[in-house]
């Protein structure tokens, strides 16, 4: 693994396959803090070009090996509690 990336640093730093490169700038992600702040469904939700599962695999693969991942969804809390009978 390589040294942990700064995560102020640009995502040219990660080397992405062009595909992948060019849909994280289409939807604005120039940082690697910017791409580490979101889960796996909120890329999956981007509104600019199709982000699929091998998008996905090289985002993780690239962060881990610059000692990053991405962000972990929230569990699930009911905003309501449940009224017991």
């Amino acid at each position: 693994m390589d040294s942990a990336i700064a995560l102020y640093a640009p995502i040219e730093m990660l080397d992405f396959t062009v595909g992948t490169y060019n849909m994280l700038k289409a939807n604005d992600i120039h940082t690697v803090m910017e791409l580490a702040c979101l889960t796996e469904d909120e890329l999956y939700a981007l509104p600019q070009r199709h982000v699929g599962a091998k998008n996905i695999d090289e985002i993780k693969v690239k962060l881990k090996q610059h000692g990053r991942s991405l962000a972990v969804p929230a569990p699930f809390k009911p905003s309501v509690a449940p009224q017991v009978p």
